[in-house]
């Protein structure tokens, strides 16, 4: 995220202040160190995305509607299964027919694996546009 919308989320988060009124009187305000906006129109998606960036053991560039995750090969099914297992717990339902496997590596072979999401094996790629850019396996 570059900005100004960096700037935007941040000031949306940072530097807000609470305090508690009871019978028009108001009590000690405090700096809040921690969660979103209560009634903001974005305080829902930003508690969702948090979680799942908490959920899940790798890298993730999260988009409107998708997800790019940046994980070692041996610990990607465990990182699928993490996704699927917050999926279900905030209710959400994969379009497991979206999802591919493009797997990039210095060695000239890869080591390539099946990797599933409720055990359908996920379509292997070798080239894929994201924002304008052509990623291929020999970049």
């Amino acid at each position: 995220i570059g900005e100004p919308l960096l700037s935007w989320f941040k000031s949306y988060i940072t530097g807000r202040r609470q305090f508690v009124s009871l019978f028009n009187q108001k009590f000690l305000e405090y700096l809040v160190t921690s969660g979103v906006p209560q009634g903001g129109h974005m305080s829902p998606l930003f508690i969702l995305m948090n979680s799942l960036c908490e959920s899940v053991d790798s890298k993730l560039l999260l988009f409107a509607d998708y997800l790019i995750a940046f994980v070692l090969s041996i610990s990607l099914q465990k990182s699928l299964n993490k996704l699927v297992n917050w999926c279900n717990t905030v209710r959400l339902e994969l379009a497991i027919h979206k999802c591919k496997i493009m797997s990039f590596s210095r060695s000239y072979s890869i080591i390539q694996y099946d990797y599933f999401i409720d055990n359908v094996v996920l379509q292997r790629i070798n080239q894929v546009e994201n924002l304008g850019f052509i990623f291929t396996l020999t970049l």
